[in-house]
């Protein structure tokens, strides 16, 4: 390395900066897909355990017979009619 001319030894130094800064940016995609994915996993599971409350709150609605069986089903399945224009009239 020490018979090498000035110029091969910044092409080497050039060639190693962007090799460093290819597997900088490898290393932060990873990461940031593995981010990703595990805030995808919690709006999944907090999805599912709002279903699940929505669900257990009329079915105990119906066993102390309060509504009847046809119309818990009915509410605990109904979309809620919410508009994007009602959104972003609570968010402002």
């Amino acid at each position: 390395m020490k018979n090498w001319k000035l110029s091969r030894k910044l092409g080497m130094l050039v060639v190693l900066a962007i090799v460093g800064v290819v597997v900088s940016i490898a290393i932060g995609l990873m990461q940031l897909r593995e981010h990703l994915l595990q805030d995808r996993m919690l709006k999944t599971r907090h999805v599912v355990e709002v279903a699940l409350g929505v669900i257990s709150h009329f079915q105990k609605l119906e066993q102390e017979a309060s509504f009847p069986p046809t119309r818990c089903v009915a509410c605990a399945t109904k979309r809620p009619s919410i508009s994007s224009s009602t959104i972003w009239k609570t968010v402002r």
